[in-house]
């Protein structure tokens, strides 16, 4: 933007210039002034004013097409910066989402690893049960072996095998 006004008061200070302005005011006090020479001098002048409007015009179309470029320059690189911005955007989302769905998963997980956890504990209690049970088991046998054993008479070997076999 800083070289467009640049260009506009270059142009500005070109063509309002006071030279121009002192050479036909110099002119009409010249006492040797003529008509003729102010006809010429007229026509000269106006010849000159028509350049620099020229110029101003063809100026002011350098700058409008200056302005133009640098103006779809900016909105090429605001559509791209648009276009980083709605990418950017979308894979936040993308993340987002994502990271919602993890701690879905690891909720999930942890309320199975907590069941997991209750159903083991409930079967290490019923398999300590158990082991108490046969261990009780076990004492209430070997007592029942030795009340056999000692209120019984003894039998001979031959019997038991009897027994057995029967």
């Amino acid at each position: 933007m800083d070289h467009i006004e640049q260009y506009i008061n270059e142009f500005i200070a070109k063509t309002t210039s006071p030279i121009h302005a002192k050479s036909a005011v110099n002119l009409l006090d010249d006492p040797s002034f003529s008509v003729r020479n102010s006809t010429d001098a007229a026509l000269d002048l106006v010849s000159e004013a028509a350049a620099a409007i020229r110029g101003a015009e063809e100026r002011a179309i350098e700058v409008v097409a200056r302005a133009e470029q640098l103006a779809n320059a900016a909105i090429e690189k605001i559509q791209l910066a648009e276009g980083r911005i709605h990418r950017a955007q979308a894979a936040q989302r993308k993340a987002e989402a994502d990271c919602v769905e993890a701690r879905r998963a690891t909720e999930q997980a942890q309320t199975r690893l907590a069941a997991m956890e209750a159903e083991v504990a409930a079967a290490e209690q019923r398999a300590s049960l158990a082991e108490r049970r046969a261990s009780d088991a076990e004492v209430a046998v070997d007592c029942i072996v030795n009340a056999i054993r000692t209120q019984l008479p003894v039998m001979s070997t031959e019997a038991v095998k009897e027994m057995s076999a029967a």
